[in-house]
């Protein structure tokens, strides 16, 4: 844990974001791919209160933030979960068929 930076402080700093029970290795994933207190933080301002643990990860993964989210429904996109914005960022808006 200590290459990576992960100590006591992070880890409450995460609990007081509501992530609770984290395994090491999620910890660890956490730092690697800089899931922050901040970035939950914004990603729970924009709507999504419960997302789990690899939803967070993958989101950092395809450069899914607060910022992405907003634009994406200002431009008129539907994006209700994080499931939503991770695929969008991954294929880009889809078109229907008529």
């Amino acid at each position: 844990m200590g290459i990576h930076g992960a100590t006591p402080e992070n880890i409450k700093a995460l609990q007081a974001q509501g992530v609770r029970g984290l395994a090491v290795e999620h910890v660890i994933k956490f730092r690697i791919h800089k899931v922050t207190p901040e970035f939950i933080k914004a990603i729970k301002d924009v709507g999504f209160v419960t997302v789990s643990d690899d939803q967070l990860v993958r989101m950092r993964i395809h450069k899914v933030d607060a910022r992405f989210v907003r634009d994406a429904r200002a431009d008129g996109l539907a994006i209700q979960t994080p499931g939503d914005a991770v695929d969008l960022a991954i294929h880009g808006p889809r078109r229907r068929r008529r």
